[in-house]
């Protein structure tokens, strides 16, 4: 399906290995976000994720996938503090405050989009989702489990952390 043109494309991180490389469900995210940059769909890529499992945050990882990928340094932001969506959210709204742009769509995978858009309404932003093509051999239902548990806690987050 086709987006509308966006002023920035936030992905969001997904858990490195130990030694600090990629997993598949991070390399498809950026991989998709520097195809809709590529496509004139976003100008601007905010890489979101902090130091969570692996050696390094997520961001510079998804930063160094995005320019190996052509996109040029100053069209990549990156967000490196957060430890969960609540935060992805938060704080590159932060980073986006200001700014001007006003046209965001979120990419990660599908089963987590539902609950990032979410957050993003009750932080009052109205966002698109995009989400890669899921390899064949990609098993969806430990994602959605996952996020059936991940909801609840995410109410609550929202709850008590306001935006700044």
């Amino acid at each position: 399906m086709p987006h509308p043109p966006c002023d920035i494309a936030l992905i969001l991180g997904a858990a490195l290995h130990d030694d600090g490389r990629p997993r598949p469900a991070l390399v498809r995210r950026v991989a998709h976000g520097v195809a809709l940059h590529h496509q004139g769909v976003a100008e601007r890529l905010l890489m979101s994720g902090g130091l969570v499992h692996g050696p390094v945050p997520e961001a510079w990882v998804m930063r160094d996938l995005a320019l190996r990928a052509g996109v040029g340094a100053d069209r990549v932001l990156v967000e490196d503090a957060s430890r969960d969506t609540v935060d992805n959210m938060r704080l590159s709204l932060d980073l986006m405050a200001g700014s001007g742009w006003r046209r965001l769509v979120v990419i990660s995978d599908a089963p987590h989009l539902p609950r990032a858009l979410w957050i993003l309404r009750r932080y009052g932003v109205v966002a698109v989702g995009s989400a890669p093509e899921p390899p064949p051999s990609c098993r969806l239902w430990p994602l959605r489990l996952r996020e059936a548990c991940a909801f609840p806690l995410s109410l609550w987050k929202v709850a008590r952390r306001t935006r700044p």
